[in-house]
């Protein structure tokens, strides 16, 4: 779990001056509230027992950036039928392969939202959608309010706040 830098170094700035001036500081912990948690993909898919959908998972996880597809991710797992790859993630995950990626296309986007001043459209290209319309769609459906205004409520430090009306 990374802590915020910016929520760390004016206390640490500010302790350091007390300290270089004589001065007493507290000798008690002080607790910085966690950033954000970051879930390990490796983590993820052990939970996953099913061999075909865990195989489908890591390439989805690791091609989320390009615009991969359901009939683009069966050719990568050797051309089977896509009934069948849709019941076993139904059985594994509860949910579809176009859904897990379209899941790991706007986790990524909200990474890049919290993190970049990047614009919509470079976030919906490094993300994998094909467009930024087709991502604000998709973004809008899924978080229930848009792109914008979710990199507003997360910014990460006010420099990327500032930066985020640009988009």
């Amino acid at each position: 779990v990374p802590a915020l830098v910016s929520a760390i170094s004016p206390r640490a700035a500010v302790f350091m001056d007390d300290l270089l001036r004589g001065k007493r500081v507290p000798r008690k912990p002080v607790l910085v509230p966690p950033g954000e948690v970051i879930v390990r993909e490796s983590t993820r898919m052990f939970a996953i027992r099913d061999p075909l959908v865990r195989r489908a998972m890591t390439i989805i996880h690791e091609e989320h950036a390009e615009p991969l597809t359901v009939p683009g991710l069966l050719t990568r797992l050797g051309n089977m039928s896509q009934r069948l790859l849709e019941l076993r993630f139904k059985d594994s995950l509860g949910s579809s392969p176009y859904h897990e990626i379209l899941n790991a296309r706007i986790q990524r986007a909200q990474r890049l939202l919290r993190s970049t001043a990047l614009s919509l459209e470079e976030i919906a290209h490094q993300s994998g959608f094909y467009d930024a319309s087709q991502f604000s769609r998709n973004f809008k459906k899924m978080c229930g309010q848009t792109a914008s205004r979710y990199r507003r409520a997360h910014a990460e430090s006010q420099d990327i706040g500032r930066n985020a009306g640009r988009t």
